[in-house]
């Protein structure tokens, strides 16, 4: 949700990203959208990114919102193309930081994949 750590971590702004959730209402209910989000340490893995990111949905009326936890199922493919891994000292969040995040987002639907 911070604009500036955003465009640091993507190089990009996420205003495209807040606009197209907002555009998204225009022709779905927001009972109808599973909004996924990647947890990723170092990059928005904390209470208060998770809980920006939760009241901001909430706030739109979206229900049903996934908490994902990154994993590192790329890096072969990666390797097999001969490129380096855009993050490779990057580990999957943890199972009992997922369950801390988990606990404070409504219609939590999913589990970590």
């Amino acid at each position: 949700m911070d604009p500036v750590r955003h465009k640091e971590l993507t190089g990009q702004s996420n205003e495209p990203i807040l606009d197209n959730l907002r555009r998204i209402l225009s022709v779905k209910s927001p009972q109808e959208v599973i909004v996924r989000i990647p947890v990723i340490p170092g990059c928005n893995d904390s209470m208060e990114s998770i809980g920006d990111m939760s009241e901001f949905l909430t706030t739109l009326g979206f229900t049903q919102i996934e908490l994902i936890a990154y994993h590192r199922m790329g890096v072969s493919k990666y390797a097999q193309y001969d490129m380096a891994y855009p993050m490779p000292e990057c580990e999957s969040p943890s199972e009992s930081d997922m369950a801390r995040f988990r606990e404070i987002v409504p219609g939590e639907v999913g589990r970590s994949i």
